[in-house]
């Protein structure tokens, strides 16, 4: 749970929490940051999809902990193409659903597909990692209001 958010999305695409501050970060929090922007977690992550010179995000631009709570949502929307401070396209999405105790009534589908078309994949979001191929036609979102 974030106690401090640095920032705080309430627009009509999303409500929701995000800290972007990695020295607001637990010692856990901070460990998992640093692995995920790893040269083993970036070779892994081009072996798996095929994506050549992956570069992490350091300073949380379009990563960080994000939070929904009760009465929370993010609507199927499309992420930014470049990143601000890098001035590199995005071209990858991870996401870690760190809940074990998340229950189906909470709701919280994750949905993810292309423009115009059905979601290509529906699943729960209790311990999940989530990886795609980040486009300007990718739709990732919850698209469901979280209880």
């Amino acid at each position: 749970m974030l106690s401090e958010a640095d920032i705080q999305f309430k627009n009509p695409n999303e409500k929701k929490l995000a800290s972007r501050n990695e020295y607001r970060l637990g010692a856990v929090s901070t460990r998992l940051v640093h692995l995920m922007n790893s040269q083993p977690m970036l070779d892994f992550l081009s072996q798996l999809t095929g994506i050549e010179r992956l570069v992490g995000d350091p300073y949380l631009i379009g990563g960080g902990l994000h939070q929904i709570q009760a009465g929370g949502f993010l609507k199927l929307h499309t992420d930014f193409n470049k990143h601000s401070f890098l001035d590199l396209d995005r071209r990858l999405n991870v996401i870690i659903y760190l809940n074990e105790d998340w229950e189906e009534s909470y709701g919280g589908i994750s949905n993810c597909g292309p423009t115009g078309s059905k979601p290509a994949d529906k699943s729960s979001c209790r311990s999940l990692t989530a990886c795609w191929c980040s486009t300007q036609r990718t739709l990732p979102g919850t698209g469901i209001l979280i209880r």
